[in-house]
């Protein structure tokens, strides 16, 4: 109950910026600090505080600073929303609400990650699938071809990609951590990998490549790839592997930069 009691006081914490931050919108929008016009936050304090209810439950021995992370995150993002497009604010709101009852029921349901463990594969074609799916069936809105039309509304596969790309992660590195750290040599002191290891990374940073190339999603491809170097790194302690990871990153935002136009303007925004 220690880590819940963290988190429960982690999450009142995270409310003070949050609540600060929307005040600041309000008195710019000329309009007066009140329950009313602070509704948003505390309505959202108020989800977070069910789905810490729900994890003290049903997962109470959960890392304790995720929620408060994603509470302060969410908190920023529906500031930013709301000043700069309010008709859209009311959606997202929806949305994250929805998302923590989904979050709720997936602790409810899935009682054993050996669930996950055995799909990861599956979890990982899916991913990829809905990764690259816009290439060939995508609309493209504000020079992005992130969005796919169905039925005439609008849907972004990337994001579900996340969830499918991220759980296929966990379990591939779960699984192999201990082939992967494997080093039989060293460079300048650094113990490198046996290339072979090395394929997962080539391969998830060619991935990243193909969606800046065709998606024109700068944005996606970074978060993608940086949370692959991040798990590998967590999963393996091996440093090589950011070194590399880096030394990768920077071929291609170089190339990417020289030959494409919409990374040149992102870079200069």
């Amino acid at each position: 109950m220690s880590r819940r009691n963290t988190e429960l006081l982690l999450l009142i914490a995270s409310a003070f910026p949050v609540i600060l931050l929307y005040a600041m919108y309000v008195l710019t929008a000329g309009a007066t600090i009140s329950f009313e016009t602070l509704a948003v936050p505390i309505g959202l304090f108020a989800a977070f505080a069910a789905a810490h209810i729900a994890v003290r439950i049903l997962a109470p021995g959960a890392d304790p600073a995720i929620l408060p992370i994603v509470f302060v995150l969410s908190g920023i993002g529906i500031t930013f929303v709301t000043r700069l497009a309010p008709d859209l604010a009311i959606s997202q709101l929806i949305i994250l609400f929805v998302s923590v009852a989904l979050m709720v029921g997936t602790l409810a349901l899935v009682k054993n990650l050996d669930v996950v463990m055995r799909y990861k594969y599956t979890f990982g074609i899916i991913g990829i699938i809905l990764l690259m799916l816009p290439i060939f069936i995508g609309t493209t809105i504000s020079g992005s071809k992130l969005w796919i039309r169905i039925a005439g509304f609008t849907i972004q596969p990337g994001e579900f990609a996340k969830v499918f790309i991220v759980l296929f992660l966990a379990g591939y590195l779960a699984e192999n951590r201990e082939l992967l750290s494997i080093s039989n040599r060293k460079i300048l002191g650094l113990k490198i990998p046996r290339f072979r290891l090395l394929l997962p990374l080539f391969a998830v940073w060619g991935v990243c490549l193909l969606v800046v190339v065709f998606e024109r999603d700068l944005g996606s491809a970074v978060l993608f790839y940086t949370i692959f170097l991040l798990m590998l790194y967590v999963a393996t302690g091996r440093f090589s592997y950011v070194i590399i990871g880096l030394a990768l990153l920077a071929v291609g935002a170089v190339g990417a930069y020289k030959f494409l136009s919409h990374v040149q303007v992102r870079f200069q925004i």
